[in-house]
């Protein structure tokens, strides 16, 4: 027969040991149930931040186009300023009470001298008119009107022989921007 002698220190070691791998109060680790709601608030969060980025980037496009659009108006409305103020003014301000929308098609309009109403810059043979009023930016097409208004007297000033009200009108795809501003006579430049 074979004896087993188990000498109290070594039954004391071996409690200690058993104690040890089954006590919760002295494990180092996480358990697989809190790892896995971390890993769930952690998703929660990031979700969340992720709609923060996502509507910062639909902002910074729409942003993005309604600077465009306002370059293509502040463009139109340099090149309108530097119009002949008297041609426009007895063309299409003195022939109407209510004011004039004017497009691309202005650009052809004359005076009866046979000179062209609106400033024609030639460049290669081709009038560069139409270019104002249909521009393409960063491969998005403009459309641009001008609407012309006569001056409305202000506290017993009239000033319609140095000023013309205009505002530009832009659209593009879905999206329309305007800008206000006057054509000032040459004496007044």
């Amino acid at each position: 027969m074979t004896y087993c002698i188990i000498t109290l220190l070594n039954l004391k070691e071996g409690i200690l040991l058993i104690e040890r791998i089954f006590s919760r109060e002295k494990q180092q680790g996480f358990t697989l149930i809190e790892v896995l709601i971390s890993i769930t608030v952690f998703s929660i969060l990031t979700l969340g931040m992720l709609q923060f980025f996502n509507q910062a980037l639909d902002f910074t496009n729409k942003n993005e186009d309604k600077t465009l659009g306002i370059y293509v108006a502040r463009n139109m409305m340099n090149f309108m300023k530097q119009q002949n103020f008297q041609n426009i003014n007895d063309r299409y301000i003195k022939t109407s009470s209510d004011g004039t929308v004017i497009d691309k098609d202005a650009c052809s309009d004359k005076m009866p001298s046979g000179e062209f109403v609106l400033n024609q810059s030639i460049n290669e043979g081709l009038s560069n008119c139409p270019v104002f009023f249909t521009p393409t930016v960063n491969n998005r097409s403009f459309a641009v009107t001008v609407t012309l208004s006569p001056y409305k007297k202000t506290d017993a000033k009239d000033l319609s022989d140095s000023l013309i009200p205009m505002t530009v009108n832009v659209q593009w795809e879905e999206n329309e921007t305007s800008l206000e501003g006057y054509i000032t006579s040459e004496k007044n430049r």
